[in-house]
């Protein structure tokens, strides 16, 4: 007796990503070409970003995502998605009044820190504030800098100073536009950074209802967001910005322009060859997220030439241990000094091998870690 087809045994975990796979109804919304950006969600609620290619004759849709994704069967996949960045809004807050005797009036904002966006470059090369200044009720526009700005020009700068505030600086009446005597001007901004960023599945609630949105969700966590920069890496970085002038030639100037990009912490750029066009190229690597990936990605194109090759790929983590041994001072607390010892190497934000102290690549000899590790109470390592 015929009993019926045998069917596939399930897979219970996919240690790849499916090149193709094949929806029950194409989404009405979703048109056949171009790939797309979508999200591919397993049972967990976990996923990965892909880029999704609809054909035009069936439901079959092309993958092309990170290797080494796992997911767990069943798939959904998710073309309905939108940007969302971090802050919070300060709505129109009061910053003072124009006073047209002032050349560069300085207003500094209360709340902090002030968040940027990248993508443009209304405050510096590749990014911008999210700040919206208006003088009696017309907008201003936000400048990188006042030079060759003309006297009559509505535009403001941000700055920040050592405690991380904001301030909102207008011209001189030479180089921009002074705000006239009496006029009320406010800002309406966006506060909340930094490089931490809340977990896959947790963003759930939707704080103000939108027509049509019934819920919220992110399969992956989001990325792209950087701390402030500490004073040793401004220090480090400044002179290589100096050196490129907005220009990637050599692959130093490649490494400067990736490393100075939003939400890149660290990079770095080596020769290759270019097997296809016989000729050499230049590789960078970043040590983030795929978000910092795709920003040094596009600071690249806006500052190298577009003539050549251009490979901008996230570098890959190789575990290390290592095994030290310590002569003691026996007069020493060891506990106590082992734990010096420790935080000297391990501990943020100064430690040998604490997180983005190291650069990619970078070397690291025995005579560095031995003096790390000589601290009072170590007799010998």
């Amino acid at each position: 007796t015929e009993a019926g087809a045998l069917l596939d045994t399930p897979l219970l975990r996919l240690a790849a990503l499916p090149a193709r796979v094949t929806l029950a109804a194409r989404p009405a919304a979703v048109a056949p070409g171009p790939s797309r950006l979508a999200l591919l969600e397993d049972t967990r609620g976990a996923g990965t970003a892909v880029k999704a290619t609809a054909r035009h004759d069936s439901g079959e849709v092309t993958l092309d995502g990170p290797a080494g994704t796992t997911l767990t069967p069943p798939l959904r996949l998710l073309w309905d998605l939108f940007p969302v960045s971090r802050g919070a809004t300060v709505p129109a807050e009061l910053l003072g009044l124009g006073d047209a005797t002032l050349p560069g009036q300085d207003f500094t904002l209360a709340g902090k820190p002030v968040t940027y966006l990248a993508g443009g470059s209304r405050s510096g090369e590749g990014y911008s504030s999210t700040v919206e200044l208006t003088v009696d009720g017309i907008r201003w526009q936000e400048v990188p800098m006042f030079h060759g700005r003309g006297p009559a020009e509505r535009v403001f700068v941000t700055r920040e100073d050592e405690a991380g505030f904001t301030h909102v600086l207008t011209g001189d009446g030479v180089c921009g536009a002074r705000p006239h005597t009496g006029a009320v001007i406010t800002a309406t901004y966006r506060v909340g950074a930094g490089a931490a960023v809340p977990p896959a599945g947790t963003l759930t609630q939707i704080l103000t209802p939108v027509d049509n949105l019934s819920a919220v969700r992110n399969p992956v966590p989001p990325g792209g967001g950087a701390d402030a920069d500490p004073a040793d890496r401004v220090r480090t970085e400044a002179p290589g910005s100096v050196l490129t002038f907005g220009r990637a030639v050599s692959g130093d100037d490649y490494q400067v322009v990736a490393a100075r990009a939003p939400g890149v912490s660290r990079a770095t750029a080596a020769w290759s060859w270019d097997p296809a066009q016989q000729r050499a190229m230049v590789r960078v690597f970043v040590g983030d997220d795929d978000a910092a990936v795709a920003s040094a990605r596009a600071a690249l194109r806006a500052a190298c030439d577009p003539n050549l090759p251009l490979t901008v790929l996230p570098a890959v983590r190789r575990p290390v241990s290592l095994r030290l041994g310590l002569r003691l001072d026996p007069d020493r607390v060891a506990e106590q000094v082992v734990a010096r010892v420790r935080d000297a190497l391990l501990a943020a934000p100064g430690g040998l091998f604490a997180p983005n102290v190291l650069g990619l690549g970078e070397a690291v000899y025995r005579s560095r870690v031995e003096a790390c590790c000589l601290l009072p109470g170590v007799l010998a390592v």
